[in-house]
């Protein structure tokens, strides 16, 4: 017989779907899915390989596509069998399969996996919240769990032999607590998934309280659902050794130990990329000048470098245009300010050309013609300002550039001059 249950994941403070992630961290665990060799992912779910993160940006994808990044992130459904049923591993994951094609025909994207870790095979199963074909969310209203649900995995449980799951036992269990390893395989998911989302002990009964759970903290931790009055409160010691009032406070610490490790090697790898930048020649002289004028901001006393020091603007305005031409041989620099000559000198005689048909343009006005001839005459005079205007324009960029590559190769035989000096003494 399999028992269900279908969770939803709210949006966090910070980052949204941060509960999203963690509970496809968790499902796709190697440890408990036999190095993951019981997951899956449906067709609507297009990705290289079976990654939790390429999963989870991949999700996040098609909520930024649709415009719906918030409200709740998706649903986890736990699917749970009893040691009665024979199945294996395998047979879980085709049985999940079916179910998720019957109940989601594919226009969700979903992840699912079997864990083998506990005494009672059980399989998880996180959809996205966002139809990743129309772009709706999925709505689930109350009466859909035995409407829509529950006939869906009893049509897939008749089909491999097993037990169907009615109505009346599900109430029988929530009201006298019968098949209580099922139940206490969803307190331990519960449990495990809350330590994914927290990082102090405190934060956890808090957790427990925002998920509708009652709780007494003695000398034993021990919680019960509030829909659930007349079910007895569960100690979580009777759940495992993992899951005793100390045991849960050691875990919690050792999970926020590994996500700030996780931090740490995240930025690093950052840094690295940020830093690796391709600079050659006269780039690193440039660079070179800058850091000197820097640390002698820093430390007065280096008199030697006080130029470096009121020639920064000069020389971050050198850099930046070293590299965005991609600049690093002086040959480079002298080519392009031959270049920027030939370009002055057209420029200028395109002017004088224009120059000439405005002079013109001139005297034809001044002289008596009809009202029609004054009109082209005037809108001429507009086009040829209009044309010396963007060639002034032209001819003043290509002076500053020249400005600047004269400016770069005066600094570089300034610095040829004081190494041959430093030579001679």
């Amino acid at each position: 017989m399999a028992i269900s249950k279908l969770m939803h994941m709210k949006e966090t403070a910070g980052n949204p779907s941060r509960h999203l992630k963690r509970a496809i961290e968790y499902i796709m665990n190697p440890e408990k899915t036999n190095n993951q060799k019981y997951v899956k992912v449906n067709q609507a779910l297009h990705v290289n390989q079976i990654n939790s993160e390429q999963i989870y940006e991949r999700m996040l994808h098609t909520k930024r596509i649709f415009g719906k990044e918030w409200g709740r992130q998706g649903y986890h459904f736990i699917i749970s069998f009893a040691d009665q049923d024979h199945i294996t591993p395998e047979e879980v994951v085709q049985i999940i399969d079916e179910i998720q094609k019957e109940y989601l025909k594919d226009a969700y994207e979903c992840v699912y996996a079997v864990h083998d870790n506990t005494e009672h095979l059980h399989g998880h199963l996180i959809f996205n919240s966002i139809d990743c074909v129309k772009g709706m969310k999925y709505h689930y209203k109350k009466g859909d769990w035995e409407k829509d649900i529950l006939p869906c995995v009893n049509k897939v449980c008749k089909k491999w032999g097993l037990k169907e799951l009615r109505l009346e036992e599900r109430v029988d269990q929530e009201r006298y607590g019968e098949h209580k390893n099922k139940w206490d395989d969803f307190l331990r998911a519960e449990i495990d998934d809350m330590i994914q989302e927290v990082s102090t002990y405190q934060e956890f009964l808090t957790e427990l309280t925002k998920r509708d759970y009652e709780w007494k903290d003695e000398k034993y931790l021990s919680i019960r659902p509030k829909k659930m009055e007349k079910k007895r409160f569960r100690r979580t010691a009777q759940l495992g050794e993992e899951y005793t009032k100390e045991r849960l406070e050691q875990r919690i610490y050792e999970e926020k130990k590994r996500k700030r490790i996780e931090y740490k090697i995240q930025n690093q790898r950052k840094y690295k990329k940020k830093s690796n930048v391709n600079v050659q020649g006269i780039q690193k002289r440039i660079i070179l000048f800058i850091w000197r004028g820097q640390k002698y901001k820093n430390d007065r006393s280096r008199n030697s470098d006080r130029s470096s020091y009121y020639d920064q603007k000069k020389y971050i305005r050198q850099a930046m245009y070293l590299q965005s031409r991609g600049y690093y041989k002086k040959s480079q620099i002298v080519q392009r300010n031959q270049e920027l000559w030939k370009l002055e000198k057209e420029a200028q005689k395109i002017r004088k050309k224009i120059y000439n048909q405005k002079q013109k343009t001139k005297n034809i006005q001044e002289e008596k013609i009809s009202a029609d001839e004054q009109l082209k005459a005037n809108n001429e005079l507009k086009r040829i300002n209009k044309v010396l205007k963007r060639i002034n324009k032209v001819l003043k960029d290509i002076r500053k550039e020249k400005q600047m590559t004269y400016s770069i190769m005066r600094e570089i035989e300034n610095k040829k001059q004081k190494n041959k000096e430093r030579g001679k003494l």
